[in-house]
């Protein structure tokens, strides 16, 4: 019996599969895993995944991630570091957009010209968010390093949480504001949140779990269950096609929960998902029976959900709505502070703190986040977020280029990933669903799985139906010009 060491690939894979599997489900039960309880588990549990991970990759002396992430990572992971350095006043003062608040902390006698201040201009807000941060990026290295099976699994079960999800915000929209359903939550009451505290934070997760699930759901057209075979062709087909026909109506299930949201924009993604599967997948369906069968349950899927949320969702269009023009105010404060700020940044995690000397005059509401991912992120780390995120735009499209001619089960899931992370990828231009843990987690995860490694990997071929061919018996053997074989008998 083969000795599993510290350091051994099936120890360092199960202790991965067991921080995926305690974290990616259930972070979105308790407000989008949003509060500090959840969170701290998360943490504690994302610190020791990434200090073995390092260590590991510094003892057997392996690269584990894959192209440019083998420089994103590390730097992702170290470099919030810098904004935590405490330097003196003068030096403090210098960096771009600091003098103001280092001129009132001056005056009120709270810091004097001999004291250190840190390179953020919030160090406890910085420590929270970068605490945070560890764990999508630990979700992220944990995924990469786990059997494919592991990942395929973990998929089934996160369309189980998003299928519960749906089902909820259908409870909690049926319900009325007052359901108890809603446990307790006092926001977004004419419409669905599950357990998350806004709508379109469930939207998100909901966009994210409808991709994974139309992946899922052609590999079940085209390949059938992996690893299932029954005897006989037809029970066979029948077993597989009941399969897809169940995951047809999870994919029912989320789109209705996604129309319950009210969310204009994830609606508006859920139906460019859609859109968007149809396309990439309708080469791979090369069957004609499966192509009919997949047509017919896509089309009731899309019609029965367009029954159950077209009157609220119109409802949304037409209506004024007030958030929106709320975020096209903010957008000329942003900018000032992203000039302000840059290169360096205000900090991470800070942009609720700096944004109120940059609020438009007349608006008194609390401002905590740019509902923009992408300008918040500039805003509090500046150049770094700009490098940081262009590479990972290059390695998504990379990537996205080298699965066009590969045709394995997994690469259906590898796709359904990177629809998903699309879809968040534009709704991060709208909203701050990336700073939802649950959220991040599931992107993290879907990042995971669509650039794992596959290449060199030896796979099943694509089940093709061959025509029956009738057994005949072969011919006799040819006798023409062979001498005739002796006949012991005749002597």
């Amino acid at each position: 019996m083969k000795r599993i060491t510290f350091w051994s690939r099936r120890w360092q894979g199960r202790f991965y599969t067991l921080f995926l599997f305690l974290v990616v489900p259930l972070l979105p039960w308790y407000w989008g895993g949003n509060r500090p309880e959840p969170l701290l588990y998360a943490e504690v549990a994302a610190i020791a995944v990434l200090g073995y991970f390092f260590l590991f990759a510094l003892w057997s002396k392996e690269r584990t991630l894959p192209h440019l992430f083998n420089v994103l990572v590390p730097v992702a992971v170290v470099a919030p570091w810098v904004y935590l350095i405490s330097l003196p006043v003068a030096v403090i003062e210098a960096l771009p957009g600091r003098q103001v608040y280092v001129d009132l902390l001056v005056q009120t006698g709270a810091v004097t010209d001999q004291s250190w201040l840190p390179v953020s201009l919030n160090r406890f807000a910085t420590e929270s968010s970068y605490l945070a941060f560890l764990v999508p990026v630990a979700v992220f290295v944990a995924a990469l390093n786990v059997e494919r099976q592991v990942l395929t699994r973990l998929i089934l079960v996160v369309l189980g949480v998003g299928a519960a999800q749906a089902m909820l915000g259908l409870l909690q929209y049926g319900g009325g504001p007052e359901s108890l359903f809603r446990f307790g939550n006092p926001y977004f009451t004419d419409s669905a949140v599950g357990t998350f505290a806004n709508r379109n934070h469930l939207a998100g997760f909901l966009e994210m779990c409808l991709a994974m699930a139309l992946a899922v759901f052609a590999s079940l057209l085209v390949w059938g269950i992996p690893g299932h075979r029954f005897k006989g062709r037809h029970r066979s087909f029948d077993v597989h096609f009941n399969a897809a026909l169940l995951m047809a109506l999870l994919i029912i299930l989320l789109l209705s929960g996604l129309f319950v949201t009210r969310s204009r924009t994830g609606v508006a993604l859920a139906v460019t998902g859609v859109v968007l599967a149809a396309v990439v997948f309708a080469r791979r369906l090369d069957r004609k029976k499966l192509m009919t069968r997949g047509a017919a349950i896509v089309g009731v899927t899309v019609m029965l959900s367009a029954v159950i949320g077209v009157a609220p969702v119109l409802e949304r269009f037409v209506a004024a709505d007030h958030l929106g023009d709320v975020r096209w105010q903010l957008y000329p404060g942003i900018w000032a502070a992203l000039v302000q700020f840059f290169p360096l940044g205000s900090g991470p995690g800070t942009f609720a703190y700096v944004f109120k000397q940059f609020q438009p005059d007349g608006l008194d509401q609390l401002v905590n986040h740019a509902h923009n991912d992408y300008l918040e992120w500039v805003v509090e780390t500046g150049l770094l977020a700009v490098v940081m995120t262009a590479g990972f735009m290059f390695s998504y499209v990379r990537q996205g280029l080298s699965l066009r001619g590969s045709d394995r089960p997994f690469t259906f899931l590898q796709i359904g990933a990177g629809l998903g992370m699309l879809l968040m990828l534009l709704h991060g231009l709208v909203d701050f669903n990336f700073r939802i843990p649950a959220n991040a987690v599931l992107f993290a995860l879907l990042s995971g799985i669509f650039f794992y490694p596959v290449t060199g990997v030896a796979e099943a071929p694509r089940p093709r139906r061959r025509p029956s061919v009738r057994r005949r018996s072969p011919p006799p053997p040819s006798r023409a010009g062979k001498a005739p074989a002796p006949n012991p008998f005749a002597e």
